[in-house]
């Protein structure tokens, strides 16, 4: 169940990042990673991806264009909401 618990997370944080990172939150594995690593969103992102595959055990799981779509702030084939810090009703 843990490990169900941590690819939830991380995959979480992926989807969001862009989000938190427009609205000042910094609780997120793809901002810390880009912060302490002081490396790009796409390599932060990346690294993520790459501890997702961990927990499966493979590098394949993740699709490659993850990284290009998260770092522009949004989910694939999905448009970016008017202002990232409103919440839905």
């Amino acid at each position: 169940m843990a490990l169900t618990g941590q690819h939830v997370a991380l995959v979480n944080d992926l989807f969001s990042a862009g989000k938190e990172r427009a609205c000042g939150e910094t609780y997120n594995s793809v901002l810390i990673i880009q912060r302490t690593r002081q490396c790009a969103p796409a390599s932060a992102a990346r690294q993520v991806m790459n501890l997702i595959a961990a927990i499966h055990g493979n590098s394949s799981s993740c699709p490659r264009n993850w990284p290009r779509c998260l770092t522009a702030g949004q989910r694939p084939s999905a448009s970016v909401p008017p202002s990232p810090c409103t919440w839905p009703a």
